[in-house]
């Protein structure tokens, strides 16, 4: 309970900062960028790939190589930095949809987490981005050829694992119903392409996938469900995407956890670091999926948290942590907005709050002094003192 309060006090001088400024000086940025700064000359070359992407400049294989080294993990890099650019897909914040899979490979490399996490972080999003293939012929699933796609065995089945299919089949009823001119606020067709879609279908785990996303569009008939059911489909089936890949990985030998398990851990960190939202119901919903993910049982922490490599569980405690500001930033300016500590939205922070709080307090007595060590890195930073962040600190913004 001390530490709680330790935490509080700490808190409420003025350390809940920046987050409606791309959390720029938070500690989960500081611990990184020193990360990478201490690998002399790092912080130039990251910045000059970096800069390439987000500003749609020419990447040459030698910007890659100055920080990957010359090899499969350049050579692919170059090929879908290539496919990204043609597709013009492009994340929520504006920037290029690539650079998601650069940040997770720079953070893991710099971690020194081995070359499968870093080819699995590169390739994650291959299948969920391109598996949907519309022409003027209608609208198809590829997931099978956008696998083959990935040359080695072992990192196909990586990308397998963490690809959402209830996600591809999310994307496939919005393509499939915006191509037939439905509505999505109207479930009922959906069910149709559904019937269609399971009968070219032999893989059992996207099978499930449907049969998931089935029942989800059976609850929203049955309540009569109003707005857009399609991301009522991708919020409701994150838990069970995260069950899936707990599930998968039970009956995998160790050495393949620790290839997938710190991949997706990555994922929610640049999510969580990137993806700075300003409705309170999208920082619920990043709350949402980085506990789902941190609650995949002991075989995810004993991953992340372990004696050999303490450095990756304090960024696991850095993830909870900014997690917890996040929504304690945003319930004090609701408060302030509505007068009013009852309101609906209100109690609804005050359960992920206290639960963060409970993660946090159990691994504050192991990572305490680091935390308040960045966290004046952070005060130092704002405060005008020379402390230049380099690496992943400079985020531009199309």
């Amino acid at each position: 309970m001390m530490v709680a309060v330790r935490r509080k006090e700490i808190l409420n001088k003025k350390l809940i900062h920046g987050i409606n400024d791309g959390l720029k000086f938070d500690p989960l940025f500081t611990f990184i960028n020193d990360i990478i700064n201490k690998n002399l000359g790092y912080a130039d070359k990251i910045n000059t790939l970096r800069d390439k992407i987000l500003l749609n400049r020419g990447l040459f294989k030698e910007d890659i190589a100055a920080v990957f080294g010359k090899g499969y993990t350049t050579n692919r890099i170059s090929k879908l930095n290539s496919r990204y650019k043609k597709s013009g897909l492009l994340r929520k914040c504006g920037n290029p949809y690539f650079i998601h899979q650069i940040d997770m490979a720079i953070i893991v490399h710099v971690l020194g987490m081995g070359e499968d996490v870093v080819n699995t972080c590169i390739d994650h999003d291959t299948v969920e981005n391109f598996a949907i293939k519309a022409s003027d012929s209608g609208v198809q699933l590829g997931i099978e050829e956008e696998l083959e796609s990935i040359p080695f065995d072992h990192i196909r089945d990586n990308v397998n694992i963490l690809t959402n299919k209830h996600r591809i089949i999310a994307s496939y009823l919005d393509r499939k119903t915006k191509y037939d001119n439905k509505s999505i606020t109207d479930a009922d067709h959906m069910f149709f392409y559904l019937d269609g879609l399971e009968r070219k279908i032999k893989d059992e785990k996207l099978l499930k996938a449907i049969n998931h996303t089935r029942k989800l569009l059976g609850d929203c008939s049955k309540r009569k469900k109003k707005g857009n059911v399609i991301l009522y489909l991708v919020d409701k089936s994150y838990r069970s995407y995260c069950y899936d890949i707990k599930t998968e990985l039970e009956n995998k030998d160790p050495e393949k956890i620790l290839s997938v398990m710190p991949s997706k851990f990555d994922d929610r960190v640049d999510n969580t670091r990137s993806d700075v939202p300003v409705e309170h119901l999208a920082i619920l919903g990043i709350y949402k999926k980085n506990n789902y993910i941190l609650s995949l049982g002991k075989g995810f922490e004993s991953t992340i948290i372990n004696e050999e490599n303490r450095t990756t569980g304090f960024l696991y405690f850095l993830l909870i942590d900014v997690s917890f500001r996040q929504l304690l930033k945003k319930i004090n300016n609701l408060k302030e907005d509505i007068g009013e500590e009852n309101d609906f939205y209100v109690l609804r922070f005050r359960r992920p709050i206290e639960e963060l709080e409970y993660r946090l307090d159990k691994l504050f007595n192991v990572y305490g002094e680091e935390w308040r060590n960045y966290n004046q890195k952070v005060l130092d930073s704002t405060q005008g003192k020379k402390n230049r962040l380099g690496g992943l600190s400079r985020i531009a913004v199309l």
